[in-house]
């Protein structure tokens, strides 16, 4: 693993478990095993290193995502594949799943920033405009996803703080047909 790759997979597990401000730059460098310098050498600040795990984050979970719904039939399968690919990803990366929730009202994630990472996912906001589109709803395509993926997040949530369900099959199925019925 290289330095660069050290820096972050530190700075990801620090930030998640101690929040941005709760962890400083000189702290990453340690846990790291590198010099402060060497973290400064690929990162201008501390907020150019949040920002790139927030873009890598969101590159890995969106590839990861497209690509368990390429071949889907028809859109209520490319949803359900969809939620079952993001409920499965964020108990398997709960790190990154935890960091992205620190990211969502963090001043150190500007605007600009924040519309790279939903740029990322434009082929679902694509598939939820065309869905509202179908049923003459009077609301966009964004707002109908992040209520979906606010009803994931809860599903996430549970099964993070209550590991037993995390194996559940018929849990994830009953959810999964709660979270349909939200698109009804």
């Amino acid at each position: 693993m290289s330095k660069r790759e050290q820096i972050l997979e530190t700075a990801l597990e620090l930030f998640t478990e101690h929040g941005f401000r709760g962890t400083s730059t000189a702290e990453i460098s340690k846990q790291a095993g590198v010099a402060t310098g060497t973290l400064f050498h690929h990162f201008k600040s501390k907020e150019e290193l949040i920002e790139e795990l927030y873009l890598g984050a969101k590159t890995d979970l969106a590839d990861y995502l497209q690509a368990a719904c390429t071949d889907a039939n028809g859109m209520e399968e490319k949803i359900k594949r969809l939620w079952f690919a993001y409920v499965n990803w964020a108990i398997s990366h709960e790190s990154q799943y935890r960091f992205f929730k620190h990211c969502e009202a963090s001043p150190y994630i500007g605007e600009s920033v924040r519309e790279k990472g939903v740029a990322k996912f434009a082929f679902f906001i694509e598939d939820f405009s065309a869905l509202v589109s179908e049923r003459g709803d009077k609301v966009s395509g964004m707002t109908l996803l992040d209520i979906f993926a606010g009803a994931m997040d809860g599903f996430i949530r549970h099964l993070l703080n209550n590991p037993e369900t995390k194996t559940d099959k018929p849990l994830w199925d009953i959810a999964f047909s709660l979270c349909w019925k939200i698109l009804g």
